[in-house]
């Protein structure tokens, strides 16, 4: 049997060091360890005490062993970025929290070129948004759906989006905000946020919040930015391109016509022109020869938007304002027409454009960092900011209840509906800034009631009592119209003209006081039927309608211009 080597002295040596360092230790006071709570550094094991947390120093995560990371110069449990959260969740004041998600089903495009109304609202929930850390959805601050059409659209991806987590969702179309309040009633563990420019409600559900503002006083105020900005120029009239005759466009139309008659003494007329739809889908196709200025096919193709404003600057009309969904006429008045015009038949009449829905609706790019158009007077445009921020906040902090609010007209910061002036300096003659904004306080002190209330005459469709014929069609001094009759309007205020014949030259025997697609005959004696002006259908044996009634059929999706045309049929 072989008796074991004896160990090295040095082994020995290093084994009675370490046996004695050991027994030091357990025999002594043991501190307090990396993450232990402590009131002072001399609690700590060779560390420090760090908001009450042992913790070492650091200058960098890589200074820190694994999971703690360098927070505040010190080795603490905790995240610095998102990306030090598990399951996709967020760093809050160096805690991990899970996200929330939201979800915006959007009816347009978010390119302000294409769709401004879709656009308005991801500017503004962007900028609402991006002061909230809980929001988080696939990596962004927020999920957008955009081109949300249908019923069927909708009900999909409220769906697989509520399967997905997605507690908030945002819609802002007469279709997305019917769907929210049904699916509602279905998911009561989520919030439902709709937006509307037309009266809308909750459907008295809890977690439906719907919001509004009816955009009148808005384009009652544009309306007298026109006519102060035109002058008594060209034919003294503001053209005015509309989509298709809802009882919402009659309306805004409506204040914008008694902006321009009350800022002009009733000097001035809008001749209106209808698209037939939001915008023109199929590219530019179309062609127009002026007979005022130089203008024809050879300065190329035009989208039907484009046309209108070709044909209205032909018959003199030296400010043309839109509610269709693009900035097509803001850019082709820059680019197409303001020269031309200018060299005219009209002894130098300059030609000025209106945006609208967005901020930027002047500028070559549609961003606040783009070229204003010298042409553009200004946008009236949405920023609901506020609304959003509000509504986040309230729900985020477990205090929201839905209700229906419906928003006045205001001035002021928190404002949905603004008016943005032209900045180039002398470009818009004897208009400021501040003249905009005393209009804004002034049209937000009468109120909506105040647009609607006596004297008003107008120009042969006004149906007081509802019944579906026309009667009187005036409304005396301090006379109110009534909730009914301004909710379901299909009339036009007198000062609104229309091209009896779009086919011929646009002269004055062939402008006339305008009717609403779809709403009461003219009334006999009426202005509008002592001109003859009394088709109200959309077919294709009108003169009047025939190109919208063409339009609308050969659309890449044809729509039908019996319903699309007929105010009586509008929804909202």
């Amino acid at each position: 049997m072989m008796t074991p080597s004896p160990l090295p002295r040095i082994a020995l040596a290093a084994f009675a060091i370490t046996s004695t360092q050991c027994t030091f230790i357990a025999q002594g006071e043991l501190k307090r360890g990396i993450g232990q709570a402590c009131q002072s550094d001399n609690q700590c094991q060779n560390a420090s005490c760090n908001k009450g947390v042992c913790a070492n120093a650091c200058t960098s995560s890589s200074d820190c062993l694994k999971p703690t990371l360098c927070i505040e110069s010190f080795c603490r449990f905790g995240c610095v970025a998102d990306a030090d959260c598990p399951n996709d969740g967020v760093c809050i004041g160096n805690a991990c929290s899970p996200p929330v998600k939201l979800a915006a089903l959007m009816e347009g495009s978010a390119q302000g070129a294409e769709d401004g109304w879709t656009a308005a609202h991801k500017a503004s929930l962007d900028a609402a948004a991006a002061g909230i850390p809980r929001l988080k959805n696939g990596g962004e601050k927020y999920l957008l759906e955009e081109n949300v059409t249908s019923a069927e659209q909708y009900e999909q991806l409220f769906d697989s989006l509520a399967d997905d987590g997605t507690t908030i969702f945002v819609t802002a179309s007469r279709v997305g905000d019917d769907e929210a309040v049904s699916k509602a009633g279905a998911n009561t563990t989520a919030s439902f946020v709709t937006f509307a420019d037309f009266p809308i409600d909750n459907g008295n559900r809890d977690n439906v919040g719907a919001y509004y503002q009816n955009p009148e006083q808005g384009w009652f105020v544009a309306g007298k930015v026109a006519a102060q900005v035109m002058g008594g120029v060209g034919n003294k009239c503001v053209g005015l391109i509309l989509p298709t005759p809802t009882h919402k466009i009659v309306r805004a139309a409506n204040g914008f016509v008694r902006g321009v008659r009350f800022q002009s003494n009733n000097l001035f007329k809008v001749v209106i022109r209808w698209v037939g739809a939001e915008r023109d889908p199929r590219g530019a196709s179309e062609t127009y020869t002026a007979t005022n200025y130089q203008f024809g096919p050879v300065d190329g193709k035009l989208f039907r938007e484009e046309l209108l404003a070709a044909q209205l600057a032909d018959y003199g009309c030296a400010a043309i304002a839109h509610m269709t969904g693009t900035q097509r006429i803001v850019a082709t008045v820059e680019t197409k027409l303001k020269t031309k015009v200018y060299n005219g038949a009209f002894d130098m009449m300059p030609l000025y454009s209106i945006g609208s829905d967005i901020r930027y609706a002047c500028t070559d790019d549609f961003s606040s960092g783009g070229k204003w158009f010298g042409s553009c007077i200004g946008s009236l445009y949405w920023d609901w900011t506020t609304q959003y921020k509000d509504v986040l906040d309230q729900i985020l902090a477990g205090g929201w209840k839905g209700s229906t609010t419906s928003i006045p007209f205001q001035a002021g910061p928190a404002a949905p509906l603004r008016f943005e002036l032209n900045p180039s300096p002398g470009l818009v003659k004897n208009l400021a800034a501040k003249d905009v904004q005393d209009l804004v306080v002034d049209a937000a002190t009468k109120g909506y009631e105040g647009l609607w209330t006596g004297p008003l005459t107008f120009t042969g469709q006004r149906d007081g009592d509802a019944d579906g014929t026309a009667d009187d069609q005036d409304l005396s001094v301090d006379q109110p119209m009534s909730p009914q009759e301004v909710a379901q309007m299909c009339s036009f205020m007198d000062g609104t003209f229309e091209l009896l014949d779009p086919t011929l030259s646009p002269t004055s025997a062939n402008v006339v006081p305008a009717v609403v697609p779809g709403g009461p005959a003219p009334a006999p004696g009426s202005k509008a039927d002592v001109a003859g002006n009394t088709d109200v259908a959309v077919d294709q044996t009108s003169p009047k309608y025939k190109d919208v009634y063409d339009f609308e059929l050969n659309l890449p999706v044809p729509i039908s211009p019996e319903t699309a045309m007929n105010c009586s049929k509008s929804p909202e």
